[in-house]
């Protein structure tokens, strides 16, 4: 797409579109008596800025395996025509093993990619139950290395540090032959578990850290963010320190920075 064909918008606009996404998600819960939880720095901002993060540009969101299916089908049914559901059911070329909830009427270019990529996002992570064993070879273990391998396979590995490239290049050169939904395949066939007393994001950016209990999960609580209430964790203190450490401390400017270098909205000549 042409660049000239765009009008470039900033991070408030981010977060507008952002918000726009949030609100139907909830809203859709709400009314179907879906669980969810905000994850990671959207639970982060919540607590901390009561709202975004101010250097963040997406949202996370995780519901409990056993209602995601029919969460992801009741969007399906009330996501207007500007937005797209993105899983491995509804996109043959999506690779994750969650949902991202796309609004087309924007695009974004992402810091270390080539190109513009797809528009303003948010993930949608199921939340599987699972034990707390981090062990070498547990079923934890399995799914949190082949959850980076899928990611590594489709990465471009010459924008990763060269430091881990050699291992990545390695995995990618013994998996180059799987079909882009095996991996995912194998882990929700094989290696999920259907009870246990924590809470599973095994698709997250933290790993295994994003193993949590249940107790911590608690019911799902009411949190302000911006101009809206969204459900997070009950007991966040204790999530945000497991994720984060002193999570109330703000970190070195140089590492606030934004994932994506522009941000653009289409004319509506485009959509």
């Amino acid at each position: 797409m042409d660049v000239k064909q765009l009008s470039e918008i900033n991070v408030a606009d981010c977060h507008h579109y952002l918000l726009e996404m949030a609100s139907l998600f909830h809203e859709t819960c709400v009314k179907n008596c879906i669980p969810y939880y905000m994850l990671g720095g959207t639970q982060l901002g919540a607590i901390r800025h009561k709202g975004f993060v101010p250097w963040d540009d997406d949202m996370d969101f995780g519901v409990p395996r056993d209602y995601y299916p029919k969460m992801l089908e009741f969007l399906r049914e009330v996501i207007p025509d500007y937005y797209i559901l993105h899983t491995q059911q509804d996109d043959e070329h999506y690779i994750n093993g969650f949902a991202k909830l796309e609004d087309i009427r924007t695009v974004i270019k992402e810091s270390g990619r080539e190109g513009l990529t797809i528009g303003v996002n948010i993930d949608i992570f199921p939340l599987d139950q699972t034990n707390n064993n981090k062990r070498l070879l547990s079923k934890n273990w399995c799914i949190n290395i082949l959850s980076k391998i899928q990611v590594y396979r489709y990465l471009r590995l010459n924008t990763i540090s060269s430091s881990r490239n050699f291992g990545r290049k390695v995995l990618v050169m013994l998996t180059k032959n799987l079909k882009k939904k095996t991996i995912i395949g194998l882990i929700e066939k094989r290696l999920i578990s259907s009870e246990g007393l924590f809470w599973a994001n095994h698709f997250g950016a933290w790993g295994m850290r994003e193993i949590v209990s249940k107790e911590t999960f608690g019911q799902p609580k009411l949190y302000d963010f911006e101009n809206l209430q969204l459900f997070g964790v009950e007991k966040a203190d204790e999530y945000l320190k497991h994720l984060y450490g002193d999570y109330m401390q703000l970190p070195p400017e140089d590492k606030r920075h934004l994932h994506i270098e522009h941000l653009y909205l289409k004319k509506s000549s485009d959509l």
